[in-house]
């Protein structure tokens, strides 16, 4: 008895440029596999590797990501330019000037070993400003 082999994808981090360059190795990829890279069992990534993953497994065929990457309408996505405006346009938007969590610094300066020392260092860090409506629609 012999069973089909089990495929996993991981696709990596890279911002705009790196999921054009994801999307454009897809439909090889899906070649060689020999079917539908939405259906492997399983689909991990880092960044911008994360929403293609996302993509694939919440259903958009290859080809609907390839039309998103060269600007296409397709009903119910946002288009690339509402996404990369969201993201930064390629340069975060400046943090918000205070703490990111005062209430996690508190539990940290009262009960140090309840809170791991990374975990209580990242309540220092501030609160980024981007947005990222279009990609909650995108994965909708």
């Amino acid at each position: 008895m012999t069973t089909a082999p089990r495929i996993g994808l991981v696709l990596g981090a890279g911002g705009v440029l790196g999921s054009a360059w994801m999307v454009g190795a897809l439909p090889a990829l899906a070649q060689r596999i020999g079917r539908p890279l939405g259906e492997l069992e399983l689909i991990v990534g880092t960044s911008a590797g994360s929403v293609v993953a996302a993509a694939l497994r919440a259903g958009m065929r290859v080809e609907e990501l390839i039309a998103h990457q060269r600007g296409e309408p397709i009903h119910g996505v946002p288009d690339m330019r509402t996404v990369e405006r969201e993201t930064g346009d390629g340069l975060p938007p400046l943090p918000y000037p205070w703490l990111g969590s005062p209430r996690l610094l508190a539990r940290a300066a009262t009960r140090p070993w309840r809170v791991r020392p990374v975990v209580a260092a990242s309540s220092l860090l501030p609160l980024g400003r981007a947005r990222l409506e279009s990609v909650v629609t995108l994965m909708d």
